[in-house]
Formats: structure tokens, C-alpha cells, sequence
């Protein structure tokens, strides 16, 4: 064939359009927050790092739909038909419920942790079901997580250079509530804060000799004596929306670190929120913060003034504000915006986190190996099972949960205790079936077992007298020769029946996944009893001003399980009085009586009013997680009264 007679086809070729291959699925992505200001009237750094990742996200064409979630706030949880990718920054009580069901949406799911601390302990961190982490932490990254059978990626913090901007968003007709304002300090007031009380009591001094003015925004200033001479600086909560133009409005805002952050190498949010809203930072010194921004020259170049011994912060507000001409007007240190919108945007982390899924830590065609995912351990005894039907049946359950845990869904254990029913566990075990007759030796076993290593437990019945279902069973099934009682008839959660026609293999993963998962019971209760105040000054002839009331809150829970259920916390006039459910262990409340919780918060009447609170009401708040809100507003006349006497 000759070059000649080739031309027509080769010219047909190229008038044939390529084919069209199909572009990847876009992402749905979830995220989650350990706080959110809506519900719980405070901002914490989770909520302002979801938030600029989710929008960041959002921008990428891979990512078809991204929602921030946090305790209370699940409603929405399922419009979005099922998550590719999940994201959880920090730890609260819900999110161990959260992964679940998020698994038990799309068993397929990849659910990374943001780690950016160690609280409430490290163990509670590394006992989360979750595909790998991200962290601000190279130690953590490098040796910490793997060496605990982790996939890990490290990710500095970042910030979104269009919300933080240089200039207060405020019209210029508009007053700027933080003009005049030199020297701010904005976080919650702790004892484990490096060189803090230092730094605060230098630019409290320093405001005062030099005519400048110093401001201190946030929570947990009037709860010990340590700061009490710098409460005249303290000016009560700032807003959610309002850190951009606070920062942007005050030449220097002082920042530090939490000991433990420091000591993992962990940057904060606020290093880069600050630069890039222009301004100056003078922040406690620790090698991770030298090793990104470099020396003190280079980094006071950008901005960032170190503090390293007493001295270091007085010296560095005179560098800057007692130059000449002193800095009057935004932005006051465009160097520092340069450097975090080139480098340290929530665009840049997102480019990282998306590069990192499509990575080989993850391949696509293999199950994912999870090192804490669900564990489920069915107990039997062979010689139990008397008939062909029972012999299928037992040959159907175990294939059933071993596909499960050869594609990576759940860890499977089948423990045949042929006639000598006793079994240790060495892990905690998510969900403990007993495949016997009700009151056999393995029934009795499981139903009386009290482990705090068992979440859940469940009941595939062979038959036996049952009046009714022992209320300690989540789940239970039963054997196809097995006459059904009506206790399990009526029962809720089942595992399909061991046949073709019942029990397809995704029906069965979808019911044992929704099992292994500690959602709030049907008969949990939360409800409000009474409240209660008293003086905590018993001497007659106290001054108003300085008297102090403790306000008395007392719940009742009936059936309740913290902390998989979630964290259940109190509100006094929207103030966070306690939480629950973090460290509780997943123990069970039931109480029949006042118990439970009673839990105090003290105001001042000085601070009463300078909060502008009303003096004769109190409004109190319970909320639980996924369980409906009760609010109360309760006339208090004990507080009326002491308040009265105490005049």
C-alpha cells in the first residue's frame, strides 16, 4: 500500500473527534468543627480553619460540594446523598458518632483527621477510625503517627487573604469600634499558654508609661486570680466577624502558644491571620516558628517580632511604636500580607490536601487498611449447631462478616468456644454477638459481660425461652429453622436472615456497619429539673459590687451515652457553663433522682451588669448533641432576694 492511497484515511482520522473520556466525579467533601459561634456564642481556631478550607475547597473544580458541621449542628448531615472525603479538626465529643455514620452512609468514604493538638490525650486522638492524618506537626507526621500504623501528611495551618484583609471592611462614614487601640492580645486566658502572663503584664506597663492603648478580647479572663491586674484591659468577647478589623486597626497584636503545641511544633492560625491583615506580631519564640519564617531579622522584615526572655516584648513595642514618625493608619506591614498571600493561603492547603488524595497513600483499587476500624466478634460453639439449616447459617453470617473485613470495612473475629465459654479481649470490641440460645452459657456471657471494652452488643437467637429481649441487646438475628418470638420480631435493629433471597451482601454490610455505631438511643432523655442559687459570700455586710452568686443547674439523664452519643452541655444566659462527654469513658447515664450534673458558674453583680445580663432572669440552654434542645427561661426569686440583702 502505497503513501498515496493512505491520505484518505489518515484525513478521515483526523476529521474523527477524539473520544471524550469522563471527567472524575466531583468531590463532596464534609468537614467538621469543634465549636461553631452560632450555637455556642464563642469562636474557637477549629471553626476559622474549616471554615477557610471549605471555602478554598470550594473554589477547586474537583470538588463538587463542601459543609462545615460541628456538635448540634447535623441536621443537614444528610442531604448530600453520601461524602467522598471527610475532614475533622480536633476533637470533641460527637466526632467518634460522626465518623460512624459517616462510614455507615459510604462505607467508602476517606475520613482524614486534622491534628493540630493532642487534646484531650493523645490516646483519644489515635483511637479514631479514620484513613490518615493531616497535621501542622513534622514530629507528629514523620515519627509519631506512623509508627502507630498511620498514613500521615504534614500542613501548616493557613489563613484566607480575602476575609483577613489590611483595611477594617467598615464604610469610612461608619465610626471603627477599634480605633485608637496600639497593642491587642485576642484568646481565652490559660495558665499553659507560654510566657503569656509575661508578655500581657510588659504591654500593659509599657501602654501605661507611654500614653499607648492596650485591649484584651476573649474568654476565661474572670475565672482565676492569676490575671485579675490585667482585667482593666479586658474588653469582654470579641464577634466572630469582627478578628479582620480588629487586627487590621491596631499596629501590633501580641500572640502565643499553647506549651504542648509549641513543644510538637504546631503554628497557630494566628501568625498567619495577622500578617495578613498587615499588621505587626510580637509572639513567644519556639524553633518550629523560626525553622518557617527564619531568623529574628528575616522575620521582623515580615513583621514577626520574637520573644524569647522578660524584656523582649517592652523593647519591641517601643521599636514600633515609639518610631517617628509613629505608624497611624492601615495597612501597617504590607510585607507580611505578601509573604502569607504567596505562601500561607487556604488556596495553597487546599492544592496540598487534594494532591495528597490523589496520592499513592491511597490507591484506588485497593481496600483501605484502617488501623482502628470497627471491630466485630461473633462468639459460637459448633457443636451448637444441630441442624443443616443451623449449619448454614453459621456458614453464612461468618462468610458474610469475613467479606466484610477482607475489603476493609470491619475487623472481624469468629471465636468458636466449643463447650468452654470464656473469652478475653484485648481491644475494645465494637460489636459482641452471641450466637446461642437465650440463656445459654455464651448468652449468659455476653448479656451479663459489664467490660467497658465492649460498645455494643448483639444476639443471633437459635431459640430457647424469651419472654423479652433483654434491654442490653443493640442488634440481634436468628437462624432460619428458629421460630421467631415476638420480642424479636419487634425489634428494630436486625441483621438479615442467612438467606439468598434476604440477605445480599450490601444489605448485610449496610446493617452490621449500622450497628457497630453508637447513635443516641430512642429512649434517651434530657430534661431540666431545677435551679438553684446561693451566695458564695456567707458574711452579712458584703459590698454588692463584689458578691458573688453561684447559679445551680440540675438535669436528669435517663439512657444517655456520652461520649459516642455526643457532648451534652449546659448554657447560663449563653455562656458555656460545662461540658460533658469528652472523657466520660462511653459509660452509660441512667438516673432516676437529680443526678447527673450540677454544675455552677459564678458572676459578680459588677460583672452581672457590665454584661448588660437582666438581673431577674436567667435563661438556661441544654443541649445534647443529637438529641432536640430543651430551653428554659426561669424567674429566679432567690436571686432577687440575696441580691436585696445584699445592699
Amino acid at each position: 500500500m502505497t503513501i498515496s492511497s493512505l491520505l484518505p484515511l489518515l484525513l478521515l482520522l483526523l476529521l474523527v473527534p477524539p473520544p471524550v473520556l469522563p471527567a472524575p466525579r466531583a468531590l463532596n467533601i464534609a468537614l467538621h468543627a469543634q465549636s461553631s459561634y452560632s450555637v455556642h456564642g464563642w469562636v474557637a481556631g477549629s471553626e476559622v480553619t474549616t471554615s477557610g478550607l471549605s471555602a478554598a475547597l470550594s473554589a477547586h473544580p474537583s470538588v463538587n460540594h463542601t459543609e462545615v458541621f460541628a456538635p448540634f449542628l447535623y441536621s443537614t448531615l444528610s442531604d448530600i446523598q453520601k461524602y467522598d472525603v471527610a475532614l475533622i479538626e480536633g476533637f470533641i465529643g460527637t466526632v467518634p458518632s460522626f465518623i460512624s455514620t459517616l462510614r455507615s452512609m459510604n462505607p467508602d468514604i476517606l475520613i482524614l483527621h486534622y491534628c493540630l493538638d493532642t487534646y484531650p490525650h493523645i490516646d483519644d486522638i489515635l483511637s479514631l477510625d479514620v484513613d490518615a492524618f493531616l497535621t501542622n506537626s513534622h514530629y507528629m507526621a514523620s515519627t509519631v503517627l506512623p509508627s502507630h500504623g498511620f498514613k500521615a501528611h504534614h500542613m501548616n495551618l493557613a489563613v484566607d487573604p480575602s476575609v483577613f484583609l489590611p483595611s477594617p471592611s467598615s464604610p469610612p462614614s461608619s465610626p471603627n469600634p477599634f480605633a485608637g487601640i496600639d497593642i491587642v492580645y485576642v484568646g481565652q486566658y490559660s495558665p499553659n499558654k507560654s510566657n503569656l502572663l509575661m508578655m500581657l503584664t510588659e504591654a500593659a506597663e509599657f501602654a501605661q508609661a507611654n500614653g499607648k492603648t492596650f485591649a484584651i478580647y476573649g474568654h476565661a479572663w474572670t475565672r482565676s486570680d492569676d490575671p485579675k491586674h490585667l482585667l482593666p484591659y479586658w474588653r469582654g468577647i470579641l464577634p466572630f466577624d469582627a478578628l479582620s478589623d480588629l487586627y487590621s486597626s491596631v499596629p501590633v497584636v501580641l500572640g502565643t502558644t499553647e506549651s504542648k503545641q509549641e513543644d510538637l511544633g504546631m503554628i497557630n492560625n494566628r501568625v498567619f491571620e495577622v500578617l495578613s491583615c498587615a499588621s505587626n506580631l510580637i509572639i513567644s519564640s519556639f524553633p518550629a516558628l523560626t525553622d518557617l519564617l527564619g531568623p529574628p531579622s528575616t522575620a521582623a522584615a515580615s513583621g514577626v517580632f520574637y520573644v524569647s526572655s522578660p524584656g523582649d516584648t517592652a523593647a519591641h513595642l517601643a521599636s514600633i511604636l515609639l518610631t517617628s514618625p509613629p505608624p497611624s493608619a492601615p495597612p501597617f506591614n504590607p510585607p507580611g500580607r505578601a509573604l502569607v498571600q504567596a505562601e500561607h493561603s487556604w488556596e495553597n492547603r487546599a492544592q496540598s490536601l487534594l494532591g495528597f488524595l490523589a496520592s499513592d497513600a491511597f490507591p484506588p483499587d485497593a481496600p483501605a487498611h484502617r488501623v482502628n476500624r470497627p471491630l466485630v466478634v461473633l462468639l459460637y460453639d459448633s457443636a451448637a449447631a444441630t441442624s443443616q439449616n443451623q449449619q448454614y447459617s453459621l456458614s453464612h453470617y461468618l462468610s458474610n462478616f469475613r467479606a466484610l473485613h477482607d475489603a476493609g470495612a470491619i475487623d472481624f473475629d469468629a471465636v468458636d468456644l466449643e463447650g468452654a465459654p470464656s473469652v478475653q479481649f484485648h481491644r475494645t470490641v465494637d460489636l459482641l454477638i452471641a450466637r446461642d440460645v437465650y440463656d445459654g452459657a455464651i448468652e449468659r456471657q455476653v448479656r451479663n459481660s459489664e467490660s467497658s471494652g465492649v460498645k455494643r452488643k448483639g444476639l443471633i437467637y437459635l431459640g430457647g425461652p424469651l419472654a423479652q429481649l433483654p434491654a442490653c441487646y443493640d442488634v440481634v438475628g436468628w437462624d432460619l429453622d428458629t421460630p421467631l418470638p415476638p420480642p424479636l420480631a419487634a425489634f428494630p435493629n436486625t441483621l438479615p436472615l442467612p438467606d439468598t433471597s434476604a440477605a445480599s451482601p450490601d444489605l448485610f454490610k449496610k446493617s452490621v456497619l449500622d450497628q457497630t455505631i453508637n447513635m443516641p438511643p430512642a429512649r434517651s432523655k434530657i430534661e431540666l429539673l431545677k435551679i438553684s442559687t446561693d451566695s458564695a459570700d456567707a458574711v452579712g455586710g458584703i459590698d454588692e459590687s463584689e458578691a458573688s452568686w453561684y447559679i445551680h443547674v440540675h438535669v436528669r439523664l435517663t439512657e444517655f451515652l456520652p461520649p459516642a452519643s455526643g457532648v451534652w452541655c449546659v448554657y447560663v444566659n449563653g455562656e458555656q457553663v460545662r461540658c460533658v462527654g469528652d472523657l466520660n469513658g462511653g459509660q452509660r447515664w441512667h438516673s432516676e433522682g437529680v443526678a447527673g450534673l450540677d454544675a455552677g458558674v459564678s458572676f459578680s453583680m459588677r460583672e452581672w451588669a457590665e454584661r448588660g445580663e437582666g438581673a431577674d432572669q436567667i435563661s438556661v440552654t441544654l443541649n445534647a448533641g443529637g438529641l432536640d434542645y430543651k430551653q428554659v427561661v426561669s424567674q429566679v426569686d432567690e436571686w432577687i432576694a440575696m441580691r436585696t440583702a445584699a445592699k
